[in-house]
């Protein structure tokens, strides 16, 4: 213990004597643990902590998947297929459907729409979490028609104040009482999306007249103890033949998929956060290498003391101590500095993420981030620190001590700051390779036309509760009402109604027959496309283009002959050789009724904009309304001050009906590539430090070894040797080792390139223009670095140079 405060006040006062070497390698070493602390904290809450339930790995989610015959990977459940599982089942302890529910719940101050989930009487015990008041479901609560519901901490404290007398309580959602029968634990996050209400799954309102072809229903699960997934995937295979049989033309090629709810979450952006951990990897690495380089250099300076030390006994196991417990100091400092780092950048991290990033919520720099940190740093000291200390602890005393004092590195030496900066071109090229190809990717991605104008145009989601607008023709009338309202306020140009708005996440399909052909016989020659109910002014609203036929008028009403437009690509897949006007499907079998297509719009990508376009069909609101849809405005100025005004019109039509959701269409589409921007952002900021710490070192390297070389310079200028032939031999030696770095660069980005294949748009990941134009930028900025000093000692004074000792 005392040797150990020995070294460290020595390894102190060393530090004191060099302040700003000191400070450079702490700012250094600070900014590369900070960044890895925060992306650690980031990754950590997303894919390496359990889920906050009991026993997470029993928590499993089941899909149906029709991959073998070109259909979705994870495609819904229908009620007939989940009453299957539920009573054919031998390794789950329960599975519960889960629905999406979006009730307004009115008859307070403010009409307010409000997130829900339909589950069934076991969600809670799947779950292993009980409400913190009141009581969950039971069996009784899934028959007939009650009307119970359970409701989330917050909407608690929002609508009743936190008080215990909400329990018993009704509350109106879709113009219905129902009674609240608990409230959930402050801390409680639904697995797939956010939970105000949840109302109990009564098998007979949500089988009636939904078959197997009506997939409504997530499917969550918990297996039994000591059921594998494996097990539990056999299992479902044996049901899924069962399935088949029972409906062979809807089910063909069906197959049961269990994914533990852990990947399902998270699964998604596991690839990105790889990469981006590996980037923020190697940006630590370039760090340690460049300390290593600055170290090196100091030996120099440090020669004489441990040759001084060694010869007054010191060993060499004494002197790597020393040096190692300095630059554990050092790294100590500098990870101190990180988590200050770490602090802010995990607050940057959560504040540029796109809603709905999973677990988003648990992002913080706890004790795990800390242990991390704490590790990282001492891992780092020992690793920067190693190297420069076996060098140090080598020096040959006698040699050193009969020097006459000037400062001289051995060639070994010099090998070695030359190898560090090869590695540290090597390392930044790399991260440069990725940074950049996220950067093109992200470019083409931007430039994708969506298909419609964004620009001056806002949406609003409305639902219109059953109780209040349960026929059509009240529904229709309420969306006419509003237009016409609307059409008189000056600072809107265009209105309309869709089913789905495009970006906003919703998207459902339709099979079709096409008059004059043969039933397809397999799901693979099925014909389906996507479809959205849409009134006349919808296209005009969104901005998109008419490019054949008729547009859809008020005449496409109720009783009226039932008509249809088709986007571009449904024209070309399912009329390749033919004019798609005036043709006919239905979607209810041979008998019809059928659908005339009577025009051809633009494509729009709906999913967004990395996603191909889809078959579209739009259908006349009038003929076929639905009680939720998004009205959409397009307005002469900023549409964000036009909003106050449709929402007093929506009030005056309706006090009790709340806007679901408000949103500009430019802010969807940000939404639609904020996750990719993220990344962008993540890598060019790692890239572009990689690339300043790989100039400095060959900056440091150049301008050590003209130091070093003082005298010989001196006497080439002597001998007649012009300023351009000096430069050129410095900046060639730095730039073969550049150039050995960029080789060694490009195989290694070549290699780990393809780890950010799916992370790409429209390009390779050994896209060439990319690699030659980061090899080209990398070669340029090693020559900035190397000329400063090169041109320094072109202009050296050969008197004076071979003075110098």
């Amino acid at each position: 213990m005392d040797r150990l405060r020995q070294d460290v006040n020595y390894a102190g006062r060393t530090l004191l004597r060099s302040p700003l070497f000191a400070l450079t390698i702490v700012a250094t070493l600070g900014l590369g643990i900070g960044a890895n602390t925060a992306i650690f904290s980031f990754v950590d809450a997303m894919l390496l902590s359990p889920l906050p339930h009991p026993d997470p790995d029993e928590l499993v989610t089941v899909w149906q998947d029709f991959g073998s015959t070109g259909g979705p990977t994870r495609e819904w459940f229908t009620p007939p297929d989940y009453e299957d599982l539920r009573t054919a089942n031998r390794t789950f302890e329960a599975v519960t459907p889960v629905l999406s529910w979006n009730p307004n719940l009115t008859g307070l101050d403010e009409p307010e729409r409000v997130t829900g989930l339909i589950v069934s009487t076991d969600y809670f015990a799947i779950a292993g979490v009980a409400p913190a008041l009141g009581r969950g479901f039971n069996a009784g609560d899934a028959q007939g028609d009650a009307r119970v519901v359970v409701i989330s901490h917050g909407l608690w404290q929002r609508r009743f104040g936190g008080e215990a007398t909400a329990l018993g309580s009704t509350m109106t959602l879709n113009g219905l009482p129902w009674t609240v029968i608990g409230v959930m634990p402050a801390s409680y996050q639904a697995p797939f999306v956010p939970g105000d209400v949840y109302r109990p799954y009564q098998l007979t309102t949500f089988s009636a007249g939904c078959g197997r072809g009506c997939y409504v229903m997530r499917v969550l699960g918990r297996l039994r103890d000591g059921v594998t997934l494996a097990q539990a995937s056999a299992d479902a295979a044996a049901l899924a033949a069962r399935i088949r049989e029972a409906a062979p033309g809807e089910k063909q090629g069906m197959e049961l998929r269990v994914v533990s709810l852990h990947e399902q979450l998270t699964g998604p952006v596991k690839p990105a956060l790889a990469a981006l951990l590996g980037a923020v990897g190697l940006l630590l690495l370039i760090a340690c290498v460049n300390i290593a380089n600055l170290l090196l250099a100091r030996s120099a300076v440090r020669e004489r003391e441990v040759a001084v030390r060694t010869a007054l006994g010191a060993s060499r196991r004494v002197i790597l101590r020393q040096l190692l417990t300095e630059s554990v100091i050092i790294a100590l400092i500098g990870g101190a500095a990180g988590v200050l780092f770490a602090i802010w950048g995990v607050d940057l991290l959560v504040r540029l993420s796109p809603a709905g990033t999973p677990r988003l919520e648990s992002v913080a720099l706890d004790s795990r981030a800390l242990t991390f940190a704490l590790a990282l740093t001492l891992t780092t000291g020992m690793l920067f620190g190693a190297f420069p200390a076996l060098q140090l602890a080598s020096t040959n005393t006698s040699e050193t001590l009969k020097e006459s004092g000037g400062l001289r590195t051995s060639a070994g030496r010099r090998r070695a700051r030359s190898a560090l900066v090869v590695a540290e071109v090597a390392i930044a090229l790399t991260l440069l390779a990725g940074a950049g190809l996220m950067l093109r990717s992200f470019a083409r991605l931007q430039a994708v036309d969506p298909g419609f104008r964004a620009e001056n145009a806002v949406a609003l989601q409305l639902l219109l509760p059953a109780a209040t607008y349960r026929e059509a023709d009240a529904q229709v009338a309420f969306h006419a009402r509003l237009q016409e309202r609307l059409a008189a306020n000056p600072g809107i140009t265009a209105t309309g109604v869709v089913s789905m708005l495009p970006l906003a996440g919703d998207n459902t399909d339709v099979s079709f027959l096409i008059e004059g052909r043969p039933l397809p016989a397999n799901r693979e020659e099925a014909t389906a496309a996507d479809y959205r109910n849409v009134t006349p002014g919808y296209f005009a609203a969104i901005g998109m283009r008419l490019l054949r036929g008729r547009p859809l008028n008020e005449a496409d009403r109720a009783g009226a002959p039932q008509v249809a437009l088709i986007n571009e690509n449904m024209a070309r897949r399912y009329w390749p050789n033919d004019d798609a006007l005036g043709k006919r499907i239905t979607e209810f079998g041979p008998e019809g009724p059928w659908t005339t297509i009577v025009g051809i719009v633009s494509d729009v990508h709906h999913r967004g904009p990395g996603q191909p376009v889809r078959p579209e069909l739009y259908l006349p609101f009038a003929q076929r309304p639905v009680a939720g849809a998004w009205l959409v405005a397009r307005t002469v100025a900023d549409p964000l001050r036009i909003l106050p005004e449709i929402r007093g019109e929506v009030r005056a039509l309706d006090p009790d009906l709340p806007v679901a959701q408000q949103t500009t269409l430019e802010a969807l589409m940000k939404q639609s590539v904020a996750m990719p921007r993220l990344f962008m952002t993540f890598f060019g900021f790692f890239a572009l430090v990689a690339l300043l710490l790989a100039a400095v070192g060959i900056y440091g390297v150049t301008a050590h070894a003209v130091s070093q070389r003082t005298q010989e310079i001196g006497v080439r200028i002597a001998l007649g040797a012009d300023a351009s032939s000096v430069v050129s031999m410095i900046v060639g030696q730095a730039m073969t080792v550049a150039g050995i770095g960029v080789v060694i660069g490009l195989a290694a980005a070549l290699l780990l390139s393809r780890a950010l294949r799916t992370l790409l748009f429209e390009l390779a990941p050994w896209d060439p223009l990319t690699f030659a134009s980061i090899a080209v930028l990398l070669v340029a900025v090693a020559l900035v670095a190397a000329w400063t000093p090169a041109r320094r000692a072109a202009t050296l004074n050969p008197v004076k140079a071979l003075r110098t000792e």
